[in-house]
């Protein structure tokens, strides 16, 4: 069975790469990171854009291996998907990109507590792999065939315009307001004060991780940041004499080196804070984060604190995953739901 996997690549400017590889030879495949370079790449879309386009590409190239579609020997001979092949690619695009025992895995509901097993992605997801599909295949058939010949330009746009007919329907974007798709208040404000510093029922461990993750979720839940705005945060971006913190947007910087480096994507700005939040941020700069060697070599505010390689390192996106997935925390909002 065929394995591409992705490839993350740093340059020395800061700028991401993503490559879609082989996975047992380790070699890229030419055409789709021909097209990610030149397409995609190039008319300057976002990493969370390109990282869509090779998962697509993996559905595409699986889905050919398992029913022997050899794509590009098909083009060059100007033979397309039939119609039977878009319904099987279709289908394919519905599974995710998963290993049967990865399946297994429960999501559970915070609200209900009923474990969940997802058999296929949803609708949203479906349509964008379809749509990257589609805009390839017709991008490579051009590519093979490099004809002016009449016919076969139809003959492509009708594979393309059929892959595309294919898209699940989207419906509009919901009207329900997000206060109704969020905790209750009553919740909020208990969850709020079990996480003070030094509560009996606080789940971190140490009172320097609980000061770190008190002004992750305060800024959080105070200010109405996304994550990838909290990550990018670094220490200058606080003014402590006028308690306030700037959004900024900081695409490709040479000074992080996090592979999945966090992103803005709003609009820069200043929003102000309280003078305990700023005092809180304050003690964790110069108390706790200070005590780690290596978080002295870069600029972002919050750091990993566990033991290992990457202590003092700025706090990754899976970092940050630990942090508001906490086994004592859905415990306790359980509880009181």
């Amino acid at each position: 069975m065929i394995r591409l996997v992705t490839r993350h690549i740093v340059s020395e400017t800061g700028e991401r790469l993503k490559l879609l590889v082989d996975g047992p030879s380790g070699v890229p495949l030419f055409y789709p990171n021909l097209y990610n370079t030149s397409q995609i790449r190039g008319a300057s879309k976002s990493v969370a854009t390109i990282q869509s386009y090779i998962t697509s590409m993996k559905v595409l190239y699986s889905w050919a291996a398992e029913y022997s579609v050899d794509i590009e020997k098909r083009w060059k001979r100007g033979e397309w998907l039939k119609t039977w092949e878009v319904d099987s690619l279709r289908d394919y695009c519905s599974l995710p990109l998963r290993s049967p025992s990865e399946l297994q895995e429960k999501v559970v509901n915070i609200r209900q507590g009923r474990p969940v097993i997802s058999a296929s992605v949803n609708s949203p997801t479906k349509y964008v792999r379809m749509t990257f599909i589609a805009d390839y295949l017709r991008w490579f058939a051009d590519m093979l065939t490099k004809t002016s010949s009449k016919n076969l330009k139809i003959e492509i746009e009708a594979m393309y315009k059929s892959i595309k007919s294919h898209r699940p329907k989207m419906k509009g974007r919901s009207v329900i307001s997000r206060e109704d798709k969020g905790l209750d208040s009553d919740l909020l404000q208990e969850v709020m004060k079990v996480l003070k510093l030094g509560h009996d029922n606080n789940p971190y461990q140490g009172y320097s991780l609980q000061v770190r993750n008190a002004a992750i979720i305060a800024l959080l839940h105070y200010l109405g940041i996304r994550r990838g705005e909290l990550l990018n945060l670094r220490i200058d971006d606080i003014n402590f004499v006028t308690n306030e913190v700037r959004i900024v947007r900081r695409a490709d910087s040479s000074k992080d080196h996090r592979v999945y480096q966090p992103l803005v994507k709003t609009e820069e700005r200043i929003l102000p804070i309280s003078s305990r939040l700023a005092e809180i941020l304050s003690e964790y700069v110069i108390r706790y984060r200070s005590a780690f060697p290596f978080a002295r070599k870069h600029p972002y505010l919050f750091v990993t604190h566990k033991k290992g390689p990457y202590q003092g390192d700025p706090l990754s996106n899976s970092g940050f995953g630990k942090v508001m997935y906490s086994r004592q925390i859905f415990t306790y909002s359980r509880a009181r739901l």
